[in-house]
């Protein structure tokens, strides 16, 4: 009887280790801070996943948004990318790049404007220990 016992307790022990997950990779995250005076607008963002949902014909986008980070609205878009082939998922990085390229450059001309970070292939964690923070999952 005690084998039995041990045997169903190693069997479910090995089959609760092998059923964990591998930690989730955004394939692109964006982060947008304030230096003093609020975050830069995301409306160029929204844009280009608007054309881009247009022209490789998606059906949708999804994203997680987490935020508020900060007293000022600072927000992190990090990208799940499901669905999308290799090709499109290397077209959507390359066009997200450079519309944050854009935000940035006229983030600069504007000084008390916030700052646009990217990230590629970031660790999806639970950062929600304060308890204003929150992550919102989003389709688009």
């Amino acid at each position: 009887m005690k084998l039995f016992v041990i045997t169903v307790c190693l069997f479910f022990l090995f089959t609760y280790s092998f059923a964990q997950k591998a930690p989730a990779v955004y394939p692109v995250t964006i982060s947008f801070g304030s230096k003093c005076c609020g975050v830069p607008d995301s409306k160029p963002v929204f844009d280009m996943m608007q054309a881009f949902k247009k022209k490789y014909h998606i059906k949708k986008i999804g994203y997680d948004k987490t935020g508020p980070l900060g007293r000022e609205g600072e927000y992190q878009l990090a990208f799940t990318l499901n669905g999308f082939t290799k090709k499109q998922q290397a077209a959507f990085i390359y066009q997200i790049k450079n519309t944050v390229t854009h935000i940035t450059d006229a983030a600069k001309d504007n000084t008390s404007a916030g700052y646009v970070n990217i990230e590629e292939n970031v660790l999806k964690t639970n950062n929600t220990a304060n308890g204003r923070v929150k992550v919102m999952s989003m389709i688009f």
